[in-house]
């Protein structure tokens, strides 16, 4: 029982300090600006209490040991501003985790297209166009690898935890020479 006390006081302490230091984060990697799942979409973005589907991999890591079957999710967004979005997602049960205790694992796959332009190249001595050809304006991937762990279960409830490791790749204008 001291054991449970003294990790729910650390982990309640770490929570504080967090939020403390918690400051407005901006990025300008699209891929993390959009939503994931039709739920997220409808909440604002707001998904972290809710881990009841393959999109926790994105929210909220801890919550993929609560996933107890195979669960994949697909999306496309195709936004009218010639911007598109694409996901995808796996989440694959463990019967038992390091500790143990149920847990799983995640795996994902996010796309951003930015549209195209035009690239103009032009000659101020002769006043005329050179060359001109469309270009993509950005372009973003994100791989992402999950891991979820039950820490906790008793009578007074469950505590898990999770890690996420995820990898990008952004291009700004493909290519202006």
């Amino acid at each position: 029982m001291k054991i449970i006390r003294l990790l729910m006081t650390g982990m309640i302490s770490v929570i504080m300090v967090v939020q403390y230091v918690n400051a407005k984060a901006t990025t300008g990697v699209a891929v993390f600006n959009y939503s994931t799942g039709a739920r997220q979409l409808g909440m604002a973005d707001a998904a972290v209490g809710i881990a009841d589907d393959a999109n926790v991999l994105f929210y909220n890591p801890g919550g993929i040991a609560t996933i107890r079957r195979y669960e994949m999710n697909a999306m496309y967004f195709n936004n009218i501003v010639d911007t598109a979005e694409e996901s995808v997602g796996l989440i694959v049960p463990l019967k038992q985790g390091l500790f143990g205790k149920k847990a799983g694992l995640g795996f994902a796959v996010k796309a951003y297209q930015g549209g195209d332009i035009e690239y103009i190249q032009f000659d101020e001595t002769t006043q005329s166009i050179v060359s001109q050809k469309t270009l993509t304006a950005e372009q973003d991937f994100m791989g992402i690898v999950g891991y979820g762990q039950q820490l906790i279960a008793n009578g007074i409830g469950q505590v898990y935890g999770g890690l996420t490791v995820k990898g990008i790749h952004s291009t700004l204008v493909e290519d202006y020479d």
